[in-house]
C-alpha cells in the first residue's frame, strides 16, 4: 500500500510536533540512510562548503582504500565510491555540491592513475560524471560556472 507524499504531507501537517518528533526517531532507526538524511538535514545542511570538504575526503579515502590488485577490483571499487557519494548529492539537493564533489571524483580517477584506457567500463564512468558535471554547471550562478569549467577544462585535457 503505498500512498503519495502529498498524502504524508497534510497527514504530517495535522500531527502535533511531539508526534512529528517521535515519527522521525523511529524512522531512523529502520535504515542507516534515513539516519543519514536525518543527520545532514540537522548539522549540516547550513554549511555546504564543510560538507562538500567531507564528501571529497571521504572520496579520497576510497581511492586510497582501492585495491589496485586487478581491473575487476578497481571498477568493484569505483562504483562503490561512486554510490556513495551520489547519495551524499541526493541528500543536499543542490547543484553546487554535484558539481564540486563530481568534479572532485573526477580529479581523483586522474590523480590515482585510474587505467580507463584498460576498461571501457571505467572511461564510460568517467565520461558519465564529466556530462552530469556539465549539467549541474547549468543550473548554476554564472561566476560559478566559470570558476568550474576551468577546472573542468584542465581535466579534460
Amino acid at each position: 500500500m503505498a500512498i503519495s507524499i502529498k498524502e504524508i504531507k497534510n497527514e504530517l501537517a495535522q500531527k502535533s510536533r511531539v508526534d512529528i518528533l517521535e515519527y522521525c526517531v523511529r524512522l531512523s532507526r529502520f535504515k542507516k540512510e534515513n539516519k543519514e538524511l536525518l543527520y545532514f538535514l540537522l548539522f549540516q545542511k547550513d554549511d555546504l562548503t564543510a560538507f562538500i570538504e567531507q564528501v571529497n575526503a571521504e572520496t579520497q579515502a576510497g581511492f586510497e582504500a582501492l585495491n589496485t590488485n586487478s581491473i575487476y577490483f578497481i571498477k568493484k571499487g569505483i562504483r562503490k565510491i561512486l554510490r556513495e557519494l551520489n547519495k551524499k548529492n541526493r541528500f543536499a539537493l543542490a547543484s553546487e555540491v554535484e558539481a564540486e564533489t563530481l568534479s572532485y571524483f573526477c580529479n581523483c580517477m586522474n590523480e590515482y592513475a585510474i587505467p580507463m584506457q584498460k576498461s571501457t567500463q571505467l572511461k564510460n564512468i568517467y565520461e558519465v560524471q564529466l556530462q552530469k558535471i556539465e549539467k549541474s554547471l547549468d543550473k548554476l550562478h554564472p561566476d560559478l560556472q566559470y570558476d568550474l569549467r576551468q577546472k573542468l577544462k584542465s581535466k579534460r585535457d
